[in-house]
């Protein structure tokens, strides 16, 4: 890792400062478990978790369980069977819920009010008795906290789908009937979201604000552009 919470914030590998960052850094997605810095001869330095004593995660942080893995995802995305489909879209509704549910929690200090939590599927849908659906109610896709989009191989990113997730600066733009939304999370991390005509009519966002949002889909390097190709506009959540 490159990046680490201090306090309400976040500090990169070459901020940090054992003075004031010795024992007060902390997992950058649910700020719980505390980190190190690891220095090694001819690497770069990166941050790590302690793992005595260190704490535990949080339930939403996506980095408490391992995520499933991306041959089963490409398997369902390609499936043509409606059921493979509901599967796909159980996994990706949970974790844009929970993605937002996290952000949410820790705006509001750790508290998470029932009526604060994300609901993307119906009471019918959250009742499933396929068992075969309700075993993904217990895996998390593969998750990135965008802040940390600037320091990942952009080649290995490519190559699998994932959920991104954080708080940026959005900016909507129309490109003919298309529409291309800007997510500039920091100086360093940015990437864009092409919406198709077809899907613009149902994209409840039509201005530029900073807010919190999560994404399912695939990123696409396009010269020296980031680009996440998504499905459709259900598998993005943006809300203030």
């Amino acid at each position: 890792m490159k990046i680490a919470r201090y306090k309400k914030g976040f500090i990169k590998v070459s901020e940090y400062n054992s003075k004031l960052h010795f024992g007060n850094i902390y997992c950058p997605d649910c700020g719980k478990v505390k980190l190190k810095l690891i220095r090694k001869a001819g690497q770069e330095s990166y941050f790590d978790f302690i793992k005595e004593d260190g704490g535990e995660h949080d339930e939403l942080c996506p980095r408490a369980n391992k995520p499933i893995q991306d041959a089963k995802i490409i398997e369902l995305v390609q499936s043509d069977s409606k059921k493979d489909m509901s599967k796909l879209n159980f996994l990706v509704n949970k974790n844009l819920e929970r993605s937002m549910d996290l952000l949410t929690k820790l705006e509001n200090d750790g508290k998470l009010r029932e009526e604060d939590k994300l609901n993307l599927m119906p009471f019918k849908k959250q009742q499933l008795a396929d068992n075969r659906i309700r075993e993904y109610s217990k895996q998390d896709l593969y998750t990135i906290n965008a802040l940390e989009l600037a320091d990942l191989d952009i080649d290995q990113m490519t190559k699998r789908y994932c959920m991104v997730y954080g708080v940026a600066g959005i900016t909507a733009t129309d490109i003919g009937d298309s529409k291309k939304l800007l997510f500039k999370i920091d100086q360093d991390s940015r990437f864009s979201i092409f919406i198709a005509p077809s899907q613009v009519k149902y994209l409840d966002f039509d201005k530029s604000k900073r807010a919190k949002f999560a994404v399912f889909g695939k990123f696409k390097k396009s010269g020296k552009f980031l680009n996440l190709e998504i499905r459709s506009t259900r598998d993005l959540v943006i809300k203030d």
